[in-house]
């Protein structure tokens, strides 16, 4: 401490950085329906290519690919898809992260767990680079069993039907669903039907991932 100074004391701090995680594989044990490489095209997360940028972990990151991928499978249709790693039993609050670490054979092996999301680390022994493992659950794909519209006069069922644009065994995600409804919206009101109101429902049969849905397409008055 000098004269006139209010520093009592300093700290400094010694930090060992360690090495830079970088991936040389990426897999997504269960993926049936896509392939590996066009699922990393949905991701930020890659594999380390000599020829581009990236290649390193970044658990917050991956998580947050993870919430992308289960998103692009439901716009594909899949509403059981999740993930088979998970938290468990275990009481985390929401977007807390839990580790565990295990040796097995000549790796050492790190699962970064959520509630709902999780994946697999994998680094052998001794080495400076990781392989990546996101086991997933694909589930069943929805499909539309039947479009059932009511309430149409002022424009014909038929018609109301092929601006939604949905056949029998046509693949359905929220997505569709709304494009098809946004359709239907628009073409009532070019026709000067601004109280027009429009009303979806859709139901599973049972435990099946075939999707019913009903759509009713009400003209307002003038």
């Amino acid at each position: 401490r000098s004269g006139g100074s209010q520093v009592d004391a300093a700290v400094t701090y010694w930090i060992t950085s360690g090495y830079p995680a970088q991936i040389r594989g990426m897999a997504f044990p269960g993926a049936k329906r896509f392939e590996p490489d066009e699922l990393l095209t949905e991701i930020g997360t890659r594999p380390y290519d000599l020829f581009d940028i990236g290649g390193y972990l970044q658990t917050e990151a991956l998580f947050a690919d993870l919430e992308h991928l289960r998103l692009f499978y439901r716009d594909n249709g899949y509403f059981e898809f999740g993930y088979t790693l998970l938290s468990g039993t275990l009481r985390l609050g929401y977007g807390a992260v839990h580790r565990r670490t295990r040796v097995v054979g000549a790796d050492e092996v790190f699962e970064f767990l959520r509630r709902d999301s999780g994946f697999r680390v994998r680094r052998p022994l001794g080495e400076h680079y990781i392989y990546v493992e996101v086991p997933i659950e694909e589930g069943r794909r929805s499909r539309v069993k039947s479009l059932t519209i009511e309430g149409a006069r002022a424009v014909s069922v038929g018609e109301v039907g092929q601006l939604f644009g949905l056949r029998r065994d046509d693949i359905i995600s929220f997505n569709l669903l709304l494009d098809g409804l946004r359709a239907v919206e628009a073409h009532y009101r070019g026709l000067g039907f601004f109280n027009a109101t429009f009303n979806i429902a859709c139901r599973a049969e049972g435990a099946s991932a075939q999707a019913v849905i009903s759509a009713s397409a009400v003209s307002g008055k003038g």
